[in-house]
């Protein structure tokens, strides 16, 4: 790769006005559709790989903050449409760690937030008579 490459798809949207409407067309399409929006779909209606569009979010800073906000408009997406119950809470939680940067903390093991419970429970009862 020659200097100043990020890799395929390189000269691909150097135009950043038409790759900034692009993506409102896409965002648009989806919501005309009733289609969840996936960094995957969006890539592919840009003509372009997710390894590329990772490159650019890393290497073209022209472009790199709204590849970010892009992303996390994906995201609220599918996070609205999981609480309303409209998308399978594990195909969600697939989403949020392989494609938006989030971490499964709890498959790591305890954290400072862990609610598990040892199972024992002791309850006391007590038991006042009013005249």
């Amino acid at each position: 790769m020659g200097k100043g490459q990020t890799g395929p798809g390189n000269g691909k949207w150097k135009d950043i006005g038409a790759f900034k409407e692009a993506c409102e067309k896409y965002m648009l399409k989806c919501e005309e559709e009733d289609d969840i929006p996936t960094v995957i779909s969006w890539c592919e209606y840009l003509d372009v790989s997710r390894e590329t569009m990772c490159q650019w979010e890393k290497n073209r800073p022209e472009i790199s903050d709204y590849i970010k906000r892009m992303k996390a408009r994906i995201f609220d997406a599918k996070m609205k449409l999981a609480a309303r119950g409209k998308m399978n809470p594990t195909v969600f939680i697939f989403e949020a760690v392989n494609h938006h940067g989030m971490i499964n903390t709890r498959s790591e093991g305890k954290n400072k937030n862990d609610n598990t419970h040892s199972g024992e429970i002791k309850l006391k009862v007590e038991r006042q008579v009013i005249d």
